[in-house]
């Protein structure tokens, strides 16, 4: 069956499959990241004393984990953010009336931007085609850094690990890998996550979502741990949330009791 002949249920299907993935890999992350998660060494530090300008030593607690836990972190994000990408080209594909030969651009992705003056110029470039009705409800998210925090750090922690550097959870944090022997250091001075787990997950801790998609948890400085398993849930509840989107010809979701 060609893509013209799907349904919303067949589309829906065919998004999840990134979903999907990413719940495999933060499976793979809950499991690396628990070997380490009491794991901790002293170590000696240098640094300039603000007053004399010169070199000190102190003692300081580092935790220890391994680069994969980071490494399967970017994994999950990835797949977050090509599911919400493979949204948008299937909203544009039901949208666009082929019969009068309009072809599908090449720049289709989930706008996410920075800033909201700048939105309506780049939405029109990445969902042109899409149904009216999609648009708004795209708009209805507010995706943007100020309005949609789960969807911008999703974006913007998703394009670091991508194109910078690996993710950094912590001010001090001892990583073990692959290739080399010892540990490595690696040292933040604005981390986007206060550490793996956080002192206050616990090893009993679930994290469940059952917040409503403009109500999430998900915020900037939070643990590695507990932002991936939020926002896992925040995109698949996201996407879900546009079935109605996907079909041939549109009926409007039913209100929310």
């Amino acid at each position: 069956m060609g893509m013209d002949g799907l349904t919303a249920e067949e589309r829906l299907i065919l998004i999840r499959v990134k979903i999907e993935r990413a719940k495999k890999h933060l499976a793979d992350f809950d499991v690396q990241a628990e070997a380490f998660r009491d794991a901790y060494t002293h170590v000696i530090g240098t640094r300039k004393d603000p007053q004399t300008r010169q070199a000190i030593q102190y003692f300081t607690k580092l935790p220890i984990s391994k680069f994969e836990v980071l490494a399967v972190a970017g994994d999950v994000l990835q797949n977050l953010r090509s599911a919400l990408d493979h949204l948008a080209f299937h909203l544009v594909e039901v949208g666009l009336r082929r019969s009068i030969g309009e072809k599908i651009g090449k720049r289709v992705a989930f706008p996410i931007i920075e800033k909201a003056k700048e939105y309506e110029g780049f939405k029109t470039r990445k969902i042109k085609g899409a149904r009216k009705a999609t648009i708004k409800a795209i708009d209805d998210l507010k995706p943007y850094k100020r309005r949609n925090s789960p969807l911008w750090l999703l974006h913007y922690v998703n394009n670091v690990d991508k194109h910078r550097h690996l993710i950094k959870v912590g001010s001090d944090y001892l990583f073990e890998g692959e290739g080399f022997n010892g540990q490595y250091w690696q040292k933040a001075a604005r981390p986007l996550f206060r550490g793996i787990f956080g002192p206050e997950v616990s090893r009993n801790t679930k994290v469940i979502v059952k917040k409503a998609l403009d109500k999430s948890k998900v915020v900037e400085g939070q643990p590695l741990f507990q932002f991936l398993h939020e926002i896992v849930k925040f995109v698949d509840d996201l996407i879900t949330s546009f079935e109605p989107h996907l079909a041939k010809r549109y009926k409007k979701p039913p209100l929310r009791q």
